[in-house]
């Protein structure tokens, strides 16, 4: 029996360290992706500069838009992946909490 509890504490620990790890890659991610925006912005910018018909302007201005798009729906996905993920850490943190205070008789 306390062998087990052990083994347990020790996957929870394991857990834990899983989804910080998760955690941190994802927010890399985000920055990432923040980076991209912001380089396809750049190249929009630059492009229009340099371009003097209606319609090509038009076509780089849509192929921004949906760049932009892209990218900002993966910026969302992102977002609500760490939502849950720190969700999920904050469970195990609790569950942790309320089993040290049930064995501990308080």
């Amino acid at each position: 029996m306390i062998q087990f509890r052990i083994r347990k504490a020790k996957y929870r620990s394991l857990l834990k360290i899983i989804l910080l790890f998760v955690l941190a890659v994802s927010f890399l991610d985000e920055y990432v992706t923040q980076k991209e925006i912001f380089i396809h912005a750049f190249h929009f910018i630059d492009s229009l500069s340099s371009l003097k018909d209606e319609s090509t302007i038009l076509t780089q201005l849509g192929l921004f838009r949906s760049n932009f798009i892209t990218l900002s729906g993966h910026m969302y996905a992102s977002f609500i992946f760490q939502v849950s993920v720190f969700t999920f850490y904050l469970l195990v943190l609790f569950y942790e909490f309320f089993l040290k205070r049930r064995q501990s008789g308080v």
